[in-house]
């Protein structure tokens, strides 16, 4: 496994193993100039330093890169893409895990998805960080250039991966989603990896500012699941409301305390 070598960038620390920059400037010398954007992967469970090999990708290929074009949400990515220059680099840092993983699997799938269409006009680089694979669009998995499985030897040992051109990356989803349904790590092993990558433990952003912009996005997601929720729950109520009961749209929102118009417009719309 070959050490990593440090180059900086306005300051800006970044260590990474030879073969993987050797990667990283066909994206900048061939991808990028014949009109090609990049879509990368970077798995691996919470905490062994996907962010931090994301941070350094970015920033070895944008040395612009900033917190501002880090972004945890749907909403926030839009609007990276959308103010971002050609080019540009994009991290979309994992901020919502457990229970509620699998629907933010599929609504980052989908906003990626939808913004192809900027992405490829602009050529930008957008780095995903998630911890399964599995759980992404295959669409999306189909259309990244590359990924990286990012695992720590110990609590204290960080700074280690496997590199996987698209076709293992596709050749690795179609494992976890078959032969490897119940153990889909074990894809990575049994896909095989082009080669294996070692990175530096600095992070290439304010970590505290990191930290902040992260926990207010988590802290916003949370909310907006629970208003989500709770328009659910009302909508439900209000259907039996109407339907079986012949409660009016007048008295249901005496009832419910909400306007006559949200109550018309909620059940219209379902």
């Amino acid at each position: 496994m070959a050490q990593p070598t440090i180059d900086r960038f306005d300051g800006r620390e970044v260590s990474l193993s030879s073969y993987y920059k050797n990667e990283l400037d066909i994206v900048l010398t061939k991808a990028i100039p014949n009109k090609w954007d990049c879509l990368s992967l970077f798995i691996g469970r919470e905490g062994s330093g996907k962010s931090t090999l994301a941070m350094q990708t970015a920033t070895y290929l944008d040395h612009t890169f900033c917190l501002k074009r880090c972004v945890f949400t749907p909403e926030q990515f839009v609007e990276a893409c959308t103010n971002a220059e050609p080019e540009q680099a994009i991290v979309w840092d994992e901020a919502i895990t457990g229970a509620n993983v699998q629907k933010h699997a599929s609504e980052t799938s989908q906003t990626i998805i939808s913004m192809l269409t900027q992405i490829r006009k602009k050529k930008l680089k957008i780095m995903l960080c998630f911890p399964y694979l599995y759980m992404l669009n295959k669409y999306f998995v189909s259309r990244c250039l590359f990924g990286c499985y990012v695992y720590a030897k110990g609590f204290d040992k960080r700074g280690f991966g496997n590199f996987y051109h698209q076709g293992q990356m596709e050749k690795t989803y179609n494992l976890m989603k078959e032969k490897y349904r119940y153990s889909p790590n074990y894809a990575f092993r049994a896909a095989g990896k082009s080669f294996a990558l070692q990175f530096g433990n600095k992070f290439c952003l304010d970590e505290d500012e990191y930290d902040v912009k992260k926990t207010e996005s988590i802290m916003s997601l949370a909310k907006k699941q629970k208003e989500n929720l709770w328009k659910n729950k009302t909508l439900i109520l209000a259907e039996y409301m109407n339907k079986e009961l012949g409660v009016t749209h007048k008295k249901m929102s005496e009832l419910l305390k909400c306007s006559r118009q949200a109550i018309s417009g909620m059940l219209n719309a379902s």
